[in-house]
Formats: C-alpha cells, sequence, structure tokens
C-alpha cells in the first residue's frame, strides 16, 4: 500500500543518498540544506512524498496554478533508485495528478531538458502531449 504526503525534514537524509546514482544526477542535480529550507517553506508549490510503509519511494515537486499560469508543474520527479524500472513512476504521476482537483480551464505540464531522454520516454509512456520546444527544454502536457 502506498501513501502520499508532503515532504517532511526527516525524509531529508534518505532523499539524499538518493543522489549518488548517476542517473539521479545528472536528471536533477544535487540537493543540499538550501533546497530543503526552500521546499519547508515554499507557498507556490509542494514537494510530495510517496512511502511504502515506512520507505521512501518516491519524491515529486509541484508547483501550483495560478492567475498567469492556469497549469501545474511537475517540477521534478524521482524514485528511489533500488525500485526503479518497476512501474513506480508511473504509479506516483498518477497519484499526485489524481490528488489535484483541477478546474475546467486548468491542466498539468512538465518541463524536461532536451538531452533528459530517460525523462522524455517517461512521459510519452504516460501519456503526456509534446507541445513545445525551445531553449533546450521540451514542454508536455496532461489534460484530464
Amino acid at each position: 500500500m502506498y501513501t502520499i504526503r508532503t515532504f517532511r525534514k526527516e525524509d531529508f537524509l534518505a532523499y539524499q543518498t538518493w543522489f549518488t546514482d548517476p542517473a539521479i544526477q545528472r536528471a536533477l542535480g544535487h540537493v543540499d540544506e538550501e533546497w530543503l529550507a526552500y521546499v519547508l517553506a515554499d507557498e507556490t508549490g509542494a514537494e510530495y512524498v510517496m512511502l511504502r510503509e515506512d520507505q521512501l519511494m518516491g519524491v515529486a515537486g509541484v508547483s501550483f496554478a495560478n492567475e498567469q499560469n492556469p497549469f501545474y508543474v511537475i517540477t521534478n520527479l524521482a524514485i528511489n533508485p533500488a525500485y526503479a524500472g518497476r512501474g513506480i513512476g508511473s504509479l506516483f504521476l498518477e497519484k499526485i495528478t489524481a490528488r489535484v482537483p483541477l478546474e475546467q480551464h486548468q491542466y498539468w505540464a512538465t518541463f524536461v531538458e532536451i538531452f533528459n531522454e530517460p525523462a522524455q520516454r517517461f512521459f510519452t509512456k504516460n501519456n503526456w502531449e509534446q507541445t513545445l520546444h525551445e531553449d533546450g527544454m521540451i514542454r508536455y502536457e496532461k489534460r484530464l
């Protein structure tokens, strides 16, 4: 059974260990105390975790829709490297997008760097539509 909740300070140490994985480093860079402080204080979005019992399985950031942007943005999504390739990322993405009730004009988006082919395959596999390509980024959208 998986549960979703917001990221807590006590999640940081376990999450930080994931960044020894070269694929996560390449896609997301690194996390540090400054990142943690920002995530815990941010009111324009939220960082979510997916847990199986007490095991941290996934972490994803969401930027909330606002007056300027009628879409929610998946800003980052990482799966515990020990469980990669088992469909957990797709399940997590499904649970996050189902968690936020969208108004009729709202939708989901994400921006993927052109070199991040695994993320491109991931969003395509999960039926997100590629809508824009500029400045080294590819935009994907999901309208529910």
